[in-house]
This record gives C-alpha cells, sequence and structure tokens, in this order.
C-alpha cells in the first residue's frame, strides 16, 4: 500500500496556489506549482532538467494522483534556468510563510498519511472485513475488537500524566521512538509534550496510532528484527493502554488489545511496506 499523501495549500502573492506536502524528511512543493511562480506563461517541463524530484502519490479532492515534489531546498537549483534574484524571493517566501505555518500547526495539521480502504475505526464490521482480507481468523475475535475501539476512542479513563519508563531499556526504546517522530513532528521535543497533545487533549487516539504506524515502518525499512516492535511498545497506543492496565485491576481484560493492536500494525505496515 502506497503513502497517500494530503497536501496543504498556500497562495502566493502572485495569487498562485503552492500546494505542500510536510513530509518526514521536510517540507515538499508540487513542482508544477513552483514552476507556474518561476516561469509563468513557460510549459516549463522540470523532469527533463536535473532537479532533485520526488514521486508522491496525492488525494486531491478524492481522487488520487501521482505527482512530482521538491523539497524547499531544491528550489535554488532552479536559478541557472531562470535567474537568482526570483528563487531568492521564492524561497523566502517559503521561509517566512510557508514553514512557520506548518511548525505552527505541527500537532493539529498531522494528515493523515495512509488509506486503510476505508476502514471505520468506529464499525466492528469494518475492521473484522479488514482482518477477513487478511487472511486473519476473525472467530471470537468481536470482544478483543470491541476493546479496541474502546480504547482507541478513548471510551476508558486515562491516567492524566504519560507514564514514565521504568528502566534504561525502555528509556532507550522510547528515545528512538521520539527520534524517528522529530522527522515529522518538529515541536516534538519531549515525549511527554507528545503524549498530552495527541493522547490526552485529542478526543481519539486515531492520530496517535498513526504516527506508531510511521514509526513502524521507517524501522522496518531499516531493520529486519524484533526492533520495531519493541519500539512501538514505548508509542503513544499501547503506552496510554499501559496507564490503564497498570493502575487498576478492573480493566486487566484489556491485555488482549496489546498484541491485537501490533497485529494490526503489522499487517497496514506489511500493505505499505510491499
Amino acid at each position: 500500500m502506497d503513502e497517500i499523501w494530503h497536501p496543504m495549500e498556500f497562495k502566493h502573492p502572485s495569487g498562485q496556489i503552492v500546494r505542500v506536502i510536510d513530509a518526514p524528511e521536510g517540507v515538499e512543493l508540487f513542482a508544477s506549482d513552483v514552476c507556474k511562480i518561476l516561469f509563468p506563461g513557460l510549459d516549463f517541463e522540470i523532469q527533463k532538467y536535473n532537479i532533485e524530484l520526488t514521486q508522491r502519490n496525492v488525494s486531491l479532492d478524492g481522487v488520487i494522483l501521482s505527482v512530482h515534489t521538491m523539497c524547499a531546498l531544491s528550489i535554488y537549483s532552479l536559478d541557472k534556468y531562470t535567474g537568482v534574484n526570483p528563487v531568492k524571493r521564492l524561497a523566502h517566501w517559503v521561509r517566512s510563510n510557508i514553514i512557520p505555518a506548518l511548525k505552527k500547526n505541527s500537532f493539529r495539521s498531522y494528515s493523515q498519511k495512509y488509506n486503510f480502504k476505508n476502514i471505520d475505526f468506529k464499525s466492528k464490521e469494518s475492521l473484522k472485513n479488514y482482518l477477513s482480507e487478511q487472511g486473519n481468523e476473525i472467530l471470537g475475535q468481536d470482544e478483543v475488537i470491541d476493546h479496541y475501539i474502546h480504547v482507541i476512542h478513548k471510551k476508558i479513563p486515562l491516567s492524566a500524566d504519560s507514564p514514565a519508563t521504568m528502566n534504561q531499556q525502555e528509556q532507550y526504546l522510547r528515545s528512538r521512538y521520539l527520534q524517528i517522530v522529530k522527522n515529522v513532528i518538529r515541536e516534538a521535543d519531549r515525549y511527554e509534550y507528545l503524549y498530552h497533545d495527541l493522547v490526552l487533549s485529542s478526543r481519539d487516539l486515531l492520530i496517535a496510532q498513526e504516527l506508531d504506524l510511521v514509526v513502524l515502518v521507517v524501522l522496518k525499512r531499516l531493520y529486519k528484527t524484533e526492533l520495531p516492535l519493541d519500539v512501538i511498545k514505548q508509542g503513544l497506543v499501547l503506552q496510554a493502554l499501559n496507564s490503564v492496565l497498570n493502575n487498576t485491576s478492573r480493566f486487566s481484560y484489556l491485555k488482549h488489545v496489546e498484541p491485537f493492536y501490533l497485529r494490526l500494525l503489522r499487517y497496514f505496515s506489511n500493505e505499505i511496506i510491499a
């Protein structure tokens, strides 16, 4: 399953709309929009030139399209074709208008990066249908799916604080998690702040789940061991779950949610990487 990006729009002083992706590697602009600003009225086919481009699948008005994007720094490589001053003006506009806006809204505007076949995470039947498609035996899974839905939609009382690490290994795994997250959410300098914003202050844990998935995908592309799952156990959703399990025996039945959640993330990540 390919990554599906939902671009944000910014209006340039020329009147041209510039569509932007806040990718983990950094801000990316639609190459076609950049060309319309720097080469107005010309059909400048940027892919024919020695410009670093990335091909992305994006959702525009409900339609998935493949487009070329370029990172903000790549704008400077166009000065040989259009001159230094226009490039400097555009780069300055990006630094002054786009990047601060993304940083300011980095938590709240973190948009859905992946398309999970339109799964309704409030619907047990929708989840069961997805699991069946993966060849998963769903007989006897009704209860754990119900529990997962309750957790992900915060139908259980969570601890008011982020859970502390118990040893150096957990601290190391949590630091690895945060290190990857920083490439996605630039203001995420402390785990406690991230937990407060995406777990405690959020209506549900769907964005936290999505962030767990982003981390898992990055790690699975780097490692062939079980390290990715160990890191995810220090992620937002399972730490939210543990905040309940560790504080009271009343919700001990939720212990089966962790293996179910990890299995669900594995299915998602396998589709993305395939």
